[in-house]
C-alpha cells in the first residue's frame, strides 16, 4: 500500500500512485485506483471515494480520506449540518457534480483555483523528512497565497522561465517538485511581506484542521452580533449599522488585498452585498473565506475569536427574581429577558419577566456583580405580589410604610394600588373612602353643578373620573349622563355653483392668456398649470364636474403636445424676425427645442412658418400673421 503523508491532498496522492504504479497513462492509473472508467479526481471535493477504498491501494478508509486529505472540513465548517452530511455522502459515492451544487461552490463569489501550488521550503522539508515532496491541502485553499508554516509565497510557476508545471491536468505535475521542464530550480523562496495574506492563510488552516467550534450557524451569527455590538456597529436588539460596518471593514482591507486574493470587495449600499448577507440570518451557504475575513475584522485571528466567552449586556441567565413577595426572592429563576435600546442614552435596557408575573427592567450593561440585583423600575407586580398585598391588608396593624417595606416598594405605590381597589380595607390606620363611591360623588357633583352641559363637555371637565367610571361602572354612568345630542341641521348657505362656474370660467380665460403671454420660457397650457397659476388647482381637479362653463373654456384652450410645439415654432419665428436674423429651419428647431422625428402636423407648421417668414426678409409681411398658423 502507498503511504499517505500528513495533510496530503488526495489528487496529489493519486499522482504519486501513478508514478509508482508504472502505468503507461495517467488515465489507466485512475481507472485502477477507483476501479471505474471516466473518473477525474477533483482538487477540492473529489467523489467515488468508497470505490477508492474498495480497491485497497491506500491504508485509509473513505471517511478518513474525506476528513484528512480533502478540503471537505474547510468547506463544510460554515454549512448547515444536514447539508454537510449530504456533501459527504456525495463524495463517498458518485455525486461528482452534485457535490459542488450542494456545497454552494458553483454560485460562490470566490474562484476555486485549480492550479497546483507548492511552498519551496515545504518541498525541502518533505524531502528531508519523507524522502519525497507532496502536495499539501492547506496550500490549495482558495485565497491562500502564503504558506502558513514558513510565511513564504506559494508558487505555481517557475521563478526563472515562468513555465507552469501543471497545465493540462494532474498527470502533468512533475515529481519531485524540484526542477521545471527547463531544468530551473523550483525551490527559490519568496518572502511574504503582507500580514493580511499571512493571517488569512493561518486562519484558513485553523478552520481546516479544527472541528467547527460553534453549534449552529445561528450561534455563529450571534457571535458576530456580539462582537459588532462591542465595536458599536450593532444595536442591543441585533440590528447592524451597515453603513458604518462597510466603512470600517474597507479601511482594514485595501483594494490591493482584494486583487491579490481574487475576490470582489463588498459593494456599498447593495442589499445583496456578501458583507450584509454574512450578518443577516443564515439563509444560504456563503464561502468560508468570506466568513474568515469577517472574523479577522472582528478579532485578531480565528482562534482568539472563538475562544472568547459569549457576551451579553446583562451576563448569562438565569437572572434573580427581585419580587420580595415571592418565596424564590433573590434566586436565579428568571429566564425571560428582552433587550431593547434606550432612546435617550442608546444603552441597552433589559426587561426581566419571572413566572410569578413580576417584571422589572434596568439599563445596562452590567459592570459589577451587584448590578444583577438592581432594577430601574417595576413594570408589573404580578399575581404573587398582588395576592401578598391582599393578604397583608386583611391583617391588622399594617401601616403604609410597613406594607412598602414588606413588599419592597414605595408607600406611594401602595397608596395607588389601594386606590385601584373597588372595596378598600377598613382596618388601615385611616378610613379610605371607596374608590367607586368617591368617583361617583365627584362626577355627580359636577353634573348637578352644570345641568346644561352635554356629555362631551362633562367629559372634558372631569375626564379622569369619566374614563374610570366608563370602564368600571358603565351602566350607572349611562343612567346619570344627559341624553346624547342629535345632529342639528345647520343653516349654512348652499354653494351657488352656477355663479361660481361663471366666475371661474373668466378666471381660467385670464390665466390661459397670462400663460401664453409669458415672456420667459414657454410652458404648456394644462389643467395643472392653470390651477397652479390662479391658485385654484384643487377646485379644478375635484369639482370640475360641477363647472360646465369652466370645463368648456378648458377644452377650448388646452394644449396637446403638438399644439405646444406649434406655439413654440411661432414664438421662435417671431423672435428671429424681431432680431433681424435669417429664418432658417434649423434655427427655428433649436430655439423651439424640437428634434426629429416630429409629428407630421408639427413638421407642416414648421415648413409653413419658415416659408411665410422668407418674404419678410426681402419684403414686408406683417409679423402678426405667424400667430395664425395651424
Amino acid at each position: 500500500m502507498l503511504r499517505i503523508y500528513p495533510d496530503e491532498l488526495l489528487v496529489g496522492l493519486i499522482a504519486r500512485y501513478h508514478i509508482y504504479s508504472g502505468h503507461s497513462s495517467f488515465k489507466e492509473s485512475v481507472r485502477k485506483a477507483f476501479g471505474l472508467e471516466g473518473v477525474r479526481p477533483s482538487v477540492h471535493l473529489p467523489s467515488h471515494l468508497c470505490r477508492l477504498e474498495q480497491q485497497g491501494h491506500f491504508d485509509k478508509s473513505a471517511e478518513a480520506l474525506i476528513m484528512e486529505n480533502t478540503l471537505f472540513p474547510y468547506y463544510c465548517s460554515f454549512l448547515h449540518p444536514r447539508m454537510a452530511e449530504r456533501v459527504k455522502q456525495d463524495m463517498l459515492h458518485d455525486g461528482n457534480l452534485s457535490v459542488y451544487l450542494e456545497s454552494g461552490l458553483v454560485a460562490s463569489r470566490v474562484p476555486l483555483g485549480l492550479q497546483m501550488v507548492w511552498c519551496p521550503l515545504c518541498v525541502e522539508d518533505d524531502i528531508q523528512t519523507y524522502g519525497e515532496p507532496y502536495l499539501h491541502r492547506v496550500h490549495h485553499i482558495p485565497g491562500v497565497k502564503v504558506c502558513p508554516k514558513h510565511s513564504v509565497k506559494l508558487r505555481s510557476k517557475c521563478p526563472h522561465c515562468d513555465s507552469a508545471p501543471y497545465q493540462r491536468g494532474i498527470q502533468e505535475f512533475p515529481y519531485p517538485l524540484t526542477v521545471c521542464t527547463c531544468g530551473h530550480s523550483l525551490l527559490v523562496p519568496e518572502r511574504n511581506n503582507d500580514p493580511l495574506l499571512a493571517r488569512l492563510a493561518s486562519d484558513s488552516q485553523f478552520i481546516l484542521n479544527n472541528t467547527a467550534p460553534w453549534d449552529s450557524l445561528e450561534f455563529l451569527r450571534e457571535r458576530y452580533i456580539n462582537a459588532l455590538y462591542k465595536m458599536d456597529l450593532a444595536t442591543p436588539k441585533g440590528s447592524i449599522r451597515q453603513a458604518a460596518l462597510y466603512e470600517r471593514f474597507m479601511r482594514q482591507f485595501p483594494q490591493a488585498f482584494w486583487t491579490e486574493v481574487g475576490v470582489g470587495a463588498p459593494i456599498k449600499d447593495n442589499e445583496w452585498s456578501w458583507l450584509r448577507e454574512l450578518t443577516r440570518k443564515p439563509k444560504k451557504a456563503l464561502h468560508p473565506m468570506l466568513h474568515i475575513l469577517l472574523i479577522e475584522f472582528l478579532s485578531e485571528d480565528a482562534p482568539r475569536f472563538f475562544s472568547r466567552s459569549r457576551f451579553t449586556p446583562f451576563g448569562r441567565g438565569p437572572w434573580p427574581c427581585l419580587n420580595k413577595a415571592a418565596d424564590h426572592h433573590m434566586q436565579n429563576v428568571v429566564e425571560d429577558l428582552t433587550i431593547t435600546i434606550c432612546s435617550d442614552t442608546r444603552r441597552p435596557v433589559g426587561t426581566f419577566r419571572c413566572n410569578c408575573g413580576f417584571t422589572y427592567s434596568r439599563r445596562g450593561p452590567d459592570r459589577r456583580e451587584e448590578d444583577r440585583i438592581r432594577f430601574g423600575r417595576i413594570k408589573e407586580f404580578g399575581h404573587v405580589w398582588e395576592n401578598k398585598l391582599q393578604t397583608l391588608i386583611s391583617q391588622e396593624g399594617w401601616s403604609l410604610r410597613g406594607l412598602a417595606r414588606e413588599l419592597g416598594t414605595d408607600p406611594k405605590v401602595i397608596t395607588i394600588r389601594l386606590n385601584e381597589q373597588i372595596v378598600p380595607p377598613e382596618n388601615l390606620e385611616s378610613t379610605v373612602v371607596s374608590q367607586l363611591e368617591l368617583r361617583r360623588q365627584r362626577f355627580t357633583s359636577i353634573m348637578y353643578g352644570n345641568p346644561s352641559l352635554s356629555r362631551t363637555q362633562l367629559r372634558h371637565m372631569d375626564n379622569r373620573d369619566y374614563q374610570w367610571l366608563l370602564r368600571h361602572d358603565r351602566q350607572w354612568l349611562e343612567q346619570m349622563l344627559p341624553r346624547p345630542l342629535t345632529n342639528v341641521a345647520t343653516n349654512r348657505p348652499r354653494v351657488d355653483w352656477r355663479a361660481r362656474d361663471l366666475a371661474m370660467s373668466h378666471v381660467v380665460e385670464k390665466t390661459v392668456q397670462q400663460i401664453i403671454d409669458e415672456r420667459e420660457k414657454p410652458v404648456r397650457v394644462t389643467v395643472g398649470r392653470i390651477g397652479r397659476v390662479c391658485g385654484k388647482k384643487s377646485m379644478l381637479e375635484k369639482c370640475l364636474s360641477k363647472l360646465p362653463l369652466t370645463q368648456q373654456v378648458l377644452d377650448d384652450h388646452m394644449e396637446t403636445v403638438a399644439d405646444f410645439q406649434k406655439r413654440r415654432i411661432r414664438r421662435a419665428v417671431s423672435y428671429l424676425l424681431g432680431q433681424g436674423e435669417p429664418v432658417a429651419e434649423w434655427k427655428v428647431m433649436r430655439l423651439a427645442g424640437l428634434s426629429n422625428p416630429m409629428d407630421q402636423g408639427v413638421q407642416k407648421c414648421l415648413r409653413e412658418a419658415v416659408d411665410l417668414a422668407c418674404p419678410t426678409q426681402v419684403g414686408n409681411v406683417p409679423r402678426g400673421e405667424f400667430h395664425e398658423l395651424d
